[in-house]
């Protein structure tokens, strides 16, 4: 069943649908400019640039899938996906931010992240399981983010610091909007009759924002 097959969604349906999809092109569409901008770039910035691209790509197909259809499996790759997207830049921040750590934090976020592969495998991919290992891995992921971002914007000045400072705020929306829909929206744990049909639609818009926002960010940085 497709996440818009909710009959929850009542009047809503339509117009969330629509900016979800458009939330997807955004991402993709950001994901693939990304990409061919690395193709011209020096190495340092060639790795940012490919690192950003897997970001909005690897978000971009975290939010297609349940738009396809919603179940246990696209639950499992929808979190597949997600740490796929931030693993490659929170290895880039680990690298010029975190130099000490000699990559032990990314190293300690992937196997804990095959422990979830595993332990979502022998559960028969059952949510409850599933949400719980997968969430230590992608806690380490957004905790190098914010943590390397909000060190950029003390410590560093001009574009750096401009463009850490949109990455930060875009990231933020996004994560924000994503984590509201998800527990109150119209499938969540904790739906809210009437409010869910609102966050249907505002949660989307806020992601777009959040995007553009950190969209503009990357290219200035880079």
């Amino acid at each position: 069943m497709s996440v818009f097959d909710n009959s929850q969604f009542g009047k809503f349906e339509l117009l969330s649908a629509s900016l979800w999809i458009i939330t997807v092109i955004i991402f993709l569409i950001f994901g693939i400019l990304f990409v061919r901008r690395a193709m011209k770039r020096e190495e340092i910035s060639k790795s940012f640039n490919i690192s950003a691209g897997i970001l909005f790509l690897g978000l971009g197909i975290r939010l297609l899938l349940p738009l396809i259809i919603e179940d246990r499996i696209t639950m499992f790759f929808s979190n597949v996906s997600m740490f796929i997207a931030t693993f490659p830049l929170g290895l880039y921040l680990e690298k010029i931010v975190f130099k000490k750590t000699k990559y032990m934090i990314s190293l300690a976020a992937v196997i804990l992240f095959v422990v979830f592969i595993i332990m979502s495998i022998l559960s028969d991919f059952y949510r409850p399981t599933m949400y719980i290992w997968v969430m230590p891995p992608f806690a380490i992921e957004l905790l190098i983010l914010a943590v390397g971002y909000i060190y950029l914007i003390i410590k560093s000045t001009g574009v750096v610091k401009r463009s850490s400072i949109l990455i930060f705020i875009g990231s933020v929306l996004f994560i924000g909007s994503s984590l509201i829909i998800g527990m109150y929206g119209p499938i969540g744990q904790n739906s809210i009759p009437v409010v869910e049909d609102y966050l249907a639609v505002i949660c989307p818009l806020i992601s777009i924002v959040g995007a553009l926002i950190a969209a503009k960010g990357f290219f200035g940085y880079s």
